[in-house]
């Protein structure tokens, strides 16, 4: 690396000295996952902006922290007329958009939710306009329309690992296992292969455990992408993949530090 730079591993440690926060330089390496409090994700971009290598990236990290951030990331992978909705202003425009496309159900996804818990789904847009102007929901949000019957399919990619399997819950909408889903294995084909491959690209994911959302009709639509993942249904073990990710980080490592030497010399 270049002189005077340096490579923390300990990142739960970052912050808990603002001195060295305020250190870091162009050139320096964060390995591991910030741990932020909910606010500090101006961090990710101030690092980012200073020419700190994080790994992994600001992106994926800010991505694995809000789905509203998501949304705007990866729209294009997304079911049609998903939105990341800030203020009741947008979602006031946002609701003549579907009006005109005549979507009627709507799942609204909670920014800071996980595991199912942040999944509400309303009859219409003016459902949710109501409650928010009565200020019953917290913005932001993500609107998206409702698709009935639908599988979830989790893949999780580390390295050339990867494995999938189906998720599916006959007596409600929420797939989670937790929710009452079930989850089935899954051969994953190349079309998911690819598909996972873009999206990791554009949000610079090292690794991931992707979400997809199987219509009845065969399109494939994401979910949502995070860094972590509960391994219930999964065949690989907690040990398998903190070993596994941990191989993947610290090969990113070395490459950054090569690159670094070589842009020194």
């Amino acid at each position: 690396m270049t002189s005077g730079s340096r490579l923390i591993t300990e990142p739960q440690r970052l912050l808990s000295s603002y001195d060295q926060f305020d250190q870091l330089q162009y050139g320096d390496i964060v390995c591991g996952r910030i741990p932020l409090k909910r606010g500090e994700e101006h961090i990710l971009c101030d690092l980012a902006d200073r020419g700190v290598k994080l790994i992994p990236s600001a992106t994926a990290q800010m991505a694995s922290r809000s789905k509203t951030f998501q949304a705007k990331v990866f729209t294009t992978w997304m079911i049609p007329h998903t939105f990341s909705i800030y203020d009741r202003h947008q979602l006031l425009e946002i609701s003549n958009v579907y009006h005109m496309n005549r979507i009627d159900q709507v799942i609204l996804k909670q920014d800071a939710k996980n595991a199912g818990i942040g999944i509400l789904l309303f009859s219409n847009i003016e459902e949710i306009y109501n409650q928010a102007a009565s200020d019953l929901l917290n913005f932001p949000f993500v609107i998206q329309p409702f698709i009935s019957d639908c599988k979830d399919l989790r893949v999780i990619v580390l390295g050339e690992y990867i494995e999938a399997y189906t998720r599916f819950n006959p007596n409600g909408f929420r797939n989670n296992l937790h929710c009452g889903g079930r989850a089935q294995s899954y051969t994953v084909t190349s079309e998911i292969k690819n598909l996972c491959t873009e999206i990791m690209k554009r949000g610079k994911f090292p690794y991931a455990y992707i979400d997809f959302m199987l219509t009845p009709t065969g399109e494939i639509f994401l979910a949502e992408i995070n860094l972590r993942g509960g391994l219930r249904g999964a065949a690989i073990t907690a040990a398998e993949h903190k070993q596994k990710t941990a191989a993947i980080e610290k090969s990113l490592v070395q490459k950054a530090q090569s690159t670094s030497n070589k842009v020194a010399s």
